[in-house]
């Protein structure tokens, strides 16, 4: 498997000898968005192919902040509120107490 940075990619052809790739990010990552990534290949006669292509949608992890009392009553309830930016559709929200 060729291994190719991300910033030597982008919107330029990429020549390897080998059928897998592997895309590895570095000081300039694939930003999150939808990308189209083309395949040429070019047999020993010169013969070029058809184009191929592959979307593939790049996203950034969820970022999460909490909001909710500094200080309750013993004994009372905590109503905490998880605010999410970025990332996909939340699946879960997996709550714990990791002090106390």
């Amino acid at each position: 498997m060729a291994d190719i940075r991300s910033s030597n990619i982008i919107n330029q052809p990429v020549d390897v000898e080998d059928p897998d790739l592997n895309i590895v990010p570095d000081d300039s990552p694939l930003k999150p968005g939808v990308y189209v990534f083309s395949l040429v290949v070019t047999d020993d006669m010169g013969q070029h192919s058809e184009a191929a292509t592959w979307t593939v949608e790049v996203r950034d992890r969820p970022r999460v902040e909490i909001t909710g009392p500094a200080v309750v009553a013993f004994n009372q309830s905590i109503p905490l509120t998880a605010r999410v930016s970025s990332g996909g559709p939340i699946k879960t929200y997996s709550w714990s107490v990791t002090s106390g």
